[in-house]
């Protein structure tokens, strides 16, 4: 659990390659570590929204862990019909300000909040469980709770100072603890850096029970294709254009995303999705629906990977594509025995 509060480069983790994910392999793919998606219910019934948190809590965003504005563009993305929200988390942790503003946001919301620890909730993540209507330990899982803890450089006034700064972050996580837990010896219990099997955080107070949360299973993820962009932390940024989500998405197979129905029980777009697409392809905003399809195919038409594809289905039986990196790596470690 770090916190951002001193100067430059010397606040919160490492500027490594990894930062919070430590020696893990980091992730190629924003979808392997935080998705969402909603329950489909019968009408009149309330909508259960599940947000998957597996990855560390990072301000930098992207591949590098789970940032206030991930959080951000899912719930505004949830349907009204959302009354409850089940966060999954295994996380080990991150930011400290970044977690309470996270928490703060899920408290915003309308819909009542459960967290539910399916692996790990260390540190900072710790902090949104606890702080969440209601903590579910599942079977087997842990709880990790620490004091915060920077890196810092400077004189001797600068570091008393961040030693200062480290105390008010304490004490703002000491409070969001007790208003879960009660009165308890919390900065024993930080500083010791105590890990709590699931029945001890039951016992300690920060969690209310655990059990089994069935999962949202078979669902569709909330927003689209637009929560779910690819990053390739060794090389560019994804392209940020529609086509290439749409694209990607067809080429993984994924499954589209419910459309509303309208009065006549037939499938349509909202207002505000059919005029974004139509200003992302440059039509006039009331293009009717079908004009935007058509549209989108011939985008697609054009885009590299239709190509790629085109190419890929006439070669001859049995042969396969391989990357030209990966063919060089693969030659060289063969020569290497």
């Amino acid at each position: 659990m770090t916190n951002q509060s001193n100067k430059a480069d010397s606040a919160g983790a490492p500027r490594g390659d990894r930062r919070f994910w430590g020696n893990r392999e980091v992730p190629k793919s924003k979808s392997e570590f935080f998705n969402a998606a909603t329950t489909v219910t019968a009408p009149g019934e309330s909508t259960v929204a599940t947000i998957r948190m597996y990855g560390p809590i990072d301000s930098w965003g992207g591949w590098w862990g789970i940032s206030t504005g991930d959080v951000g563009a899912i719930l505004d993305q949830l349907p009204e019909e959302v009354e409850q929200i089940i966060l999954r988390i295994n996380s080990p942790g991150g930011e400290v300000s970044e977690a309470v503003a996270i928490l703060n946001m899920l408290r915003a919301h309308k819909a009542r909040v459960t967290a539910v620890v399916d692996g790990l909730a260390a540190s900072a993540a710790s902090v949104i469980a606890a702080g969440c209507d209601e903590a579910v330990m599942s079977p087997g899982t842990q709880m990790m709770i620490h004091s915060p803890w920077t890196f810092g450089a400077g004189s001797a006034a600068d570091l008393r100072k961040t030693a200062d700064t480290l105390d008010k972050f304490e004490a703002a996580i000491v409070e969001i603890y007790t208003g879960k837990a009660g009165a308890k010896d919390w900065a024993a219990l930080l500083a010791e850096e105590t890990w709590l099997t699931a029945a001890e955080a039951v016992e300690l107070g920060l969690a209310d029970r655990s059990a089994v949360i069935p999962d949202a299973g078979e669902a569709q993820t909330a927003g689209g294709e637009e929560l779910l962009i690819t990053v390739d932390p060794d090389g560019d940024d994804v392209e940020d254009s529609l086509t290439a989500r749409i694209a990607a998405s067809a080429r993984r197979g994924s499954a589209e995303p419910v459309a509303p129905t309208n009065t006549e029980g037939g499938p349509t777009m909202s207002d505000a999705l059919n005029q974004g697409v139509s200003a992302r392809l440059g039509l006039p905003t009331d293009t009717d629906e079908d004009a935007i399809l058509t549209a989108l195919d011939e985008r697609l038409a054009e885009h590299p990977l239709a190509e790629v594809d085109a190419i890929v289905a006439e070669l001859p039986e049995g042969v396969v594509t391989i990357d030209a990196g990966q063919l060089e790596q693969l030659r060289a470690d063969a020569a290497a025995g």
